[in-house]
């Protein structure tokens, strides 16, 4: 991970920190949910070709609701993928994505199921070739904005938050391992356990 990635990644985390800092004050506004969970999740292929970046990811979230509306940060890595043979391994292809995510949710049995449509904008990125990527190709770490509209569905009991959710990843602009950037999508599902207060 090169250094503005690094840079980045903490500048991420201590915005966390910092909304949920913040949070905690504002319960005299109003009634604010702080959320963080951890996350693991699979997608289809969004790069083409036989190797599929996103087999398994783990990663987290951690954000705010405050009269319904989310906000909050989110980093998911992927660390598996195909190799040659097509069987999974952990030395395939690898990415990331970290980014924001926002969404709107409706509450539905009291408070204890909570259906949120929500939209996450970020960085998509594949920092290393694939296996199979022949010595004499070039390649650059591959990476680009990415847009992931979709929806959770969150159980809560108590202080404990688990949910599901189901979004469709699109690539707008992404500089891959072709000569031209083009619009790349998949489809993507994640399971999510974590707290709520």
């Amino acid at each position: 991970m090169g250094v503005n990635r690094f840079q980045r990644v903490v500048s991420a985390g201590l915005t966390c920190a910092a909304i949920i800092a913040l949070a905690t004050d504002a319960r005299a506004l109003g009634p604010v949910d702080v959320e963080i969970a951890g996350e693991v999740g699979t997608g289809t292929n969004p790069i083409g070709g036989a190797m599929n970046p996103q087999i398994l990811g783990v990663g987290g979230r951690a954000g705010v609701a405050f009269r319904h509306v989310y906000a909050g940060l989110d980093f998911l890595y992927d660390f598996s993928g195909y190799g040659d043979n097509g069987s999974v391994t952990f030395g395939g292809v690898k990415s990331y994505a970290f980014g924001a995510r926002f969404g709107y949710g409706f509450a539905i049995e009291e408070d204890n199921l909570v259906v949120r449509p929500q939209v996450g904008i970020g960085d998509y990125v594949i920092p290393s070739p694939p296996i199979g990527f022949l010595p004499g190709e070039v390649f650059s770490p591959a990476s680009g904005l990415y847009l992931e509209p979709g929806v959770c569905v969150l159980g809560v009991l108590g202080h404990l938050i688990l949910g599901a959710d189901a979004n469709v990843l699109v690539l707008p602009d992404y500089n891959g391992f072709e000569p031209q950037a083009k619009t790349e999508t998949a489809l993507t599902a994640h399971l999510q356990a974590g707290v709520r207060f």
